[in-house]
Order: C-alpha cells, then sequence, then structure tokens
C-alpha cells in the first residue's frame, strides 16, 4: 500500500487545500482501491488511499497519531527492533499495533524498522516531515513552488501543487547519456526524489532539516567487510527470515519467477515454510528461453498441488503498444526495455488475483549478478561504466556539446560514491541500477493495485552481500557465487543460469520493429529539436542502429522512449 499526497502553501486556505489534495488522490486510486481520505489546515494538506495487506483496520485515513498529528504511509513495516534492547527484530504485529506502525518510521529509532516507505506526517502547527527507507523501494517525490512544496507518490499526481513545470533541458542529456536522471532529479524542473534513507521537513512551505541514516551493519568493520565471511547456512537463513515477513499478508498472495536464481531462491523458501496455497506467475518473451511454462521446471522439492501457476508470451507486435502505457505511467521516459515485460507481468498477477507479489529485485545489485561485473577492472572509472566512449561520442553530437557532455559526467561523479575503482562501481549500483529497477517494479504492479514485496532488501538479506568484495561475489565467469554455493545442494546441483530480464529490442529492430520505431521518431523531432537534440543526428543513430552498431541501437531505445513521453506527458 498505498498512494499518498500532501501540500503545504501558506498562501493556501482549508478549502483551497483539500480541493488541491482531493483532485492528486484521484489520481491514485489505483495504488488505494479500499478507501482514502484527506485532513487539511490553513496553508497544508495531507491525503493518503489504501490497499489494505495486513489488517481490515477501520482506522481512518490518514491515520491520526500522537500529539494530534497525522500520518500518511506507502509501505510497510514488517519487523522492528525494540529501542535500546541490542534484540533481533521482531515482526512488527508483536511489537506495534495500528497507527503505531507507521508512526514508527517517524522516530529517531527508524533505522530500527524493517519494511518499505514513503511517509508523510503533518502536525497540528503545519508542520510536515517525509521519510522514505534506506533503498528507496517505495518512491516519494518533492515538487518546490515559490511559494510551498508538494509531495506524492506518483509524478502525476504532483499536480497537487498546480500544473507540472516545464522540461529540464539539461535532463534529456543527462538521460541520453546515462539512461537515468542524475542526482535525484526528474525531467521537469523543481521535481526531484526524496532521497532515500531520509527525512526532510516543512514548515510554511520552506525546508528546516534534511537528515540522512545507514542501516545498522552487525559486525561489519568501517572498511565494510567483516572479518569472517557468513557461511551458506547463515546466508540461507536470513533470506528464509525476511521472506517470512514478506509473506505476511490476509491478502491474495503471489510471486513471479522467471526460472533464474533468484526467483528460484523465493519459490524454494516459500515451500520451506508451508506456503501451500500461492499463485505463480511468470513472462516469457518470444523467441527466448527464458521464464517458467510449468512448475515442474523448477529445481525446488515441496508441495506444489496448492500453487496456480500462470505464464504468458509478450511478442513483437505487443512490445511498442506496452511501452507507450508504461512511459504513461512512469511519467517519465525509460532505458529499461524490460519495462512492457513487467507490465504484462504486473497484469497476468493482476488477472491471478494476487494483490502482494514477491519479487526478486535486488539480488543482482547486492550479490553482483550481472554479466558485466565479470569484467570491471578494479581502478574502473566509474562514470565511464555508465557511459562508455562510443555512447559519450554518439550524444556529444546528438545535443552538438562536448561542454554539456562533460558537465553532465561531472555532476554525476560527485553524485555517485567515489571516482574510480570496481567497488565504488558496486556502490553506485544502488543510485545507478537499483533505484530505477525498483521505480519500475513499483509504479507498474501499483498500477494493478499489486503490491511488491521485495525479499532481498529487508534486514539481514540486504547486508550480508556487503561481507564479500566485488571479485568474491563475480569472478572466474560467475557471478553471485556465494548465493549460488549457499543454494547448490537445494537445488541438487540444477543452480538456475543467469538470463537477463530484458526484452530482445535489437533483434527486434531486425525482424521489422525498426518501421514503427522510425515513425516514432520522424513524427518527433521538431519536438525533439527544441529539446536540443539535432534531427540530422537523429537519423545518422537510427542508420548505425539498422547495421547493428550495438551503442546506436542502446540510444535508439532512450530516443523512443524519449518520443513516447512527449506524445504522452509532454
Amino acid at each position: 500500500m498505498c498512494g499518498i499526497v500532501a501540500i503545504q502553501d501558506p498562501g493556501l486556505t482549508s478549502e483551497d487545500a483539500r480541493a488541491a489534495v482531493e483532485q492528486s488522490l484521484g489520481s491514485l486510486r489505483h495504488r488505494g482501491p479500499d478507501d482514502g481520505g484527506c485532513v487539511v489546515t490553513a496553508g497544508a494538506g495531507l491525503g493518503m488511499r489504501r490497499l489494505t495487506m495486513r489488517s481490515a483496520s477501520v482506522d481512518s485515513v490518514p491515520f491520526a497519531v500522537g500529539d494530534g498529528s497525522h500520518a500518511a504511509l506507502n509501505g510497510e513495516v514488517y519487523a522492528v527492533t525494540p529501542a535500546g534492547t541490542g534484540a533481533a527484530p521482531q515482526p512488527s504485529r508483536t511489537v506495534l499495533g495500528g497507527a503505531d506502525e507507521v508512526e514508527c518510521v517517524f522516530e529517531e529509532g527508524t533505522a530500527s524498522c524493517e519494511g518499505m516507505w514513503g511517509a508523510i506526517r503533518l502536525s497540528p502547527d503545519g508542520t510536515m516531515v517525509a521519510t522514505r527507507d534506506p533503498f528507496g523501494i517505495k518512491p516519494l517525490w518533492v515538487r518546490t513552488t515559490e511559494t510551498g512544496v508538494g509531495l506524492a507518490s506518483e509524478l502525476p499526481a504532483l499536480e497537487v501543487a498546480g500544473p507540472l513545470p516545464s522540461i529540464r533541458r539539461r535532463a534529456v542529456a543527462e538521460f541520453l547519456l546515462l539512461g537515468r536522471f542524475v542526482d535525484g532529479q526528474t525531467i521537469r524542473n523543481g521535481i526531484r526524489a526524496l532521497p532515500p534513507g531520509t527525512r526532510t521537513s516543512w514548515k510554511a512551505g520552506e525546508p528546516i532539516e534534511t537528515r540522512m541514516w545507514e542501516r545498522p551493519r552487525e559486525g561489519l568493520a568501517d572498511g565494510g567487510l567483516s572479518a569472517a565471511r557468513p557461511t551458506s547456512a547463515e546466508i540461507v537463513e536470513a533470506i528464509d527470515e525476511s521472506v517470512r515477513w514478506c509473506v505476511d499478508s490476509e491478502r491474495p498472495l503471489g510471486v513471479a519467477l522467471s526460472g533464474g536464481l533468484d526467483s528460484t531462491i523465493l519459490a524454494h523458501h516459500l515451500l520451506r515454510q508451508g506456503v501451500v496455497e500461492l499463485a505463480s506467475v511468470s513472462v516469457r518473451v518470444e523467441g527466448v528461453d527464458d521464464g517458467v511454462r510449468d512448475l515442474a521446471e523448477l529445481p525446488v522439492q515441496g508441495a506444489m498441488g496448492g500453487w496456480r501457476h500462470r505464464a504468458r508470451t509478450v511478442d513483437i507486435g505487443e512490445f511498442l503498444p506496452l511501452l507507450r502505457r508504461c512511459v504513461r505511467i512512469f511519467g517519465e521516459p525509460t532505458s529499461l526495455t524490460s519495462t512492457p515485460l513487467y507490465l504484462a507481468l504486473s497484469e497476468l498477477a493482476a488477472d491471478a488475483g494476487i494483490v502482494a507479489l514477491l519479487v526478486g529485485e535486488g539480488a543482482d545489485e547486492l550479490w553482483g549478478g550481472y554479466s558485466s561485473y565479470l569484467d570491471i577492472a578494479r581502478d574502473a572509472d566509474v562514470v565511464a561504466h555508465y557511459a562508455p566512449a562510443p555512447i559519450r561520442d554518439w550524444v556529444t553530437d546528438l545535443l552538438g556539446s562536448a561542454e554539456l557532455v562533460d558537465e553532465v559526467c561531472t555532476t554525476c561523479r560527485d553524485w555517485l560514491p567515489g571516482p574510480r575503482g570496481s567497488e565504488l562501481v558496486r556502490q553506485a549500483e544502488r543510485q545507478m541500477s537499483l533505484e530505477p529497477l525498483l521505480y519500475r517494479t513499483d509504479m507498474l504492479t501499483m498500477s494493478q493495485s499489486i503490491e511488491a514485496r521485495v525479499p532481498f532488501l529487508h534486514g539481514r538479506a540486504a547486508e550480508l552481500p556487503d561481507a564479500f568484495t566485488l571479485a568474491e561475489l563475480a569472478g572466474d565467469g560467475q557471478t553471485k557465487r556465494p548465493l549460488r554455493t549457499a543454494y547448490d545442494e537445494a537445488f541438487a546441483g540444477r543452480t538456475p543460469p543467469k538470463t537477463p530480464f530484458r526484452a530482445p529490442w535489437s533483434r527486434w529492430l531486425d525482424e521489422g520493429l525498426m518501421d514503427d520505431v522510425m515513425q516514432i521518431l520522424e513524427s518527433n523531432l521538431s519536438a525533439l529539436d527544441e529539446l536540443g537534440v539535432r534531427p540530422s543526428v537523429v537519423r545518422e543513430v537510427a542508420v548505425a542502429a539498422t547495421a547493428a552498431d550495438p551503442s546506436a541501437r542502446m540510444l535508439l531505445f532512450r530516443l523512443t522512449t524519449l518520443c513516447l513521453w512527449i506524445e504522452e506527458c509532454g
């Protein structure tokens, strides 16, 4: 759950604040189809749409909390470490109840919470505080105006503070070069993400304070590595605990299965915990040997007689229509070719009646799962890893400005953990790779009123990978080495291989998609020109993509989604 929105502007009357919040809540109904509500004061308003997941609570939303305040929560608190006890995390239901679960994410002991959240609290004096979980699993966007601030779970809902602002032309350069926007910003002026793991407060539309915190890491030295690497048994038990938290739901539960290691691990733990009534879903791509057609394909042991499996195949003809819908849902262009597949997966899950869906996001970034990690040099340039020379050359030509490209690279270096080194690339992955994937997962599942849950990003399951170097995680031609070793016996040596979850963009271009792509590009050349993208070079990129230039094909996808965004949202 859910969808949340807030506005703070000293010039607003209570009636104006209510009207603005209720209008934005209307655009978030899919995030909270069960009920909704808002509270207002002069100059401020707070609203919430609720998708009830773990209780049939009759409490109205936003929730009434201490001292007359109200709080809106998008997400879940699974477990809490009682303050000052040093004890292991306890399931939140045994420690907290009702509004206490919402309020705990705002306390000084926020680091003791295990879960995912974007949350806003409005005090009687008009002070507003917003907070977000450490990985940024749940989105929360902040829009600043000349007179105030607006917050929302989705970009389109930020119209709570008025019509959406103009396009940030510098963002076009960032997107083409890096496939995402830098430093938490968006494609529009004045809108940015609340950084993961932060709390920010506002009064009378002005920011008061921002605080950041990091999750305490048990047994880790200052250098980030523990003296002893965790055993396979410790890895398995940590993931088992996190899965146990994530299956706590009173709504129909499901799991997304790709046939790869991560989702097979989730299936293994669900069976280990005796989850016998479950819906599973899998998306296959035409012509790609990925996805699960039948549960008998999984190398797991346990009674699956009560599991109900559905699979869907996405073909070339569905790709662009699905991609267009994704861009409309995001309110931004995307560089992820997997987005249409994920929308298809979300629709399949909804058809299966799933409301809480377990997914494997985060395992690749934390456990070294991408094949690109095998080739990262110890002294690698972090920015060059994300913007290699061929891409940089193309974008320089597209924009006609080497200076602008250099400025974007400098901003990116300042934002990321450091300039050089394979371990710094690994740290940067949480911003450059994981955050966009989590946004994709949240937005597309919630578009179908489904809450995605990510067991690899909670508790010790999220901490143990930091005990290994990147070379230990990915080396000798094998990715996720400790994770594979931990489950080798359980899977009887049939540990699934790594198959990237993405559309075969390059192959489909060769099989006829290029004509449709060119029609989209040609229709938007004037609009691209207004954004500083040279039409003549767009055509050169298309020609090079037709000739199978891999960098040109990557850029062609970014240009295509940028054009779709212009048509749908610009």
